[in-house]
């Protein structure tokens, strides 16, 4: 079962017991719709990287609203894999959906140069894929208010909690759907959506840049930072004793830091009250 009430940000207790992902898909979509009612609106809008958890999305809001009340964008860069980009095509295209494609290489190159000045360094690859991930969220909030409809992310629970994701750029959000799930909860539920093959074996990235990998960057793969997120969030064990549990003190380290550290993406800005 999951839990009734919609999760914000993917950090409140989880209630997923016996995890069916038939029944998990329905309540899902069931939750989608429902949001979607109570907020007034009937459109949705995604991004479509071509990756695992944006095709998931798609394929759950078009189960959720139906095909002609969801609007699918690509936005392209200068890292953006010709296999990724067929792939956003082969699943707009696979579930009828309405789709746009609009090429943002040269904003994002322009942006990033005329800021050279002003302390971003020319291969500084990290400040210009964030500068890519929030031109993303600026043409999808565009066409969103453009269509009435709301911007729906597709960030899951291991990037949201890991503080895996740019803040105001792939995480500017009206509605995350995976939110709840970990990237290898998402795999499965993508699976029985039928999300195609191609796409749930490929490596997971951001391509904010040539050659990016998410795991590479995490330093181990889902499965093994997903059992660690479970054991310390979930469970709330001390790390010293996952570190025992699963025999890899440095990951542990490592993920804790990551919790740590992602803590004010997770939370709106505060307000001081002198």
């Amino acid at each position: 079962m999951i839990e009734r009430k919609m999760i914000e940000h993917g950090i409140a207790e989880r209630r997923l017991i016996n995890m069916n992902y038939s029944e998990l898909a329905k309540r899902l979509s069931k939750l989608t719709s429902e949001y979607f009612a109570n907020a007034g609106f009937e459109n949705a809008v995604v991004g479509l990287s071509g990756g695992l958890d944006s095709s998931t999305t798609a394929y759950l809001l078009a189960d959720a609203l139906g095909e002609h009340r969801v609007i699918g964008v690509m936005l392209p860069s200068h890292a953006t894999s010709r296999q990724d980009l067929e792939h956003s095509h082969l699943v707009a295209r696979s579930l009828g959906i309405d789709h746009c494609q609009f090429n943002i290489s040269d904003l994002a190159h322009s942006l990033s140069s005329r800021i050279h000045g002003h302390g971003l360094a020319p291969q500084d690859e990290l400040a210009t894929g964030n500068i890519t991930a929030r031109l993303r969220a600026v043409c999808l909030y565009n066409l969103a208010a453009r269509s009435r409809a709301l911007v729906v992310g597709t960030g899951d629970r291991s990037e949201l909690l890991l503080g895996y994701f740019t803040k105001y750029g792939d995480g500017a959000c009206d509605l995350l759907s995976l939110g709840s799930l970990y990237k290898t909860e998402v795999r499965e539920l993508a699976r029985t959506l039928g999300v195609p093959r191609q796409i749930l074996e490929k490596p997971s990235s951001p391509s904010l840049w040539h050659g990016q990998t998410a795991e590479r960057e995490l330093g181990s793969s889902y499965e093994k930072i997903d059992a660690i997120l479970r054991l310390l969030v979930d469970k709330k064990m001390k790390p010293a004793a996952v570190a025992k549990r699963v025999r890899d003190a440095k990951l542990v380290e490592s993920v804790q830091a990551m919790l740590a550290e992602s803590g004010h993406k997770r939370k709106m800005p505060p307000i001081l009250r002198p």
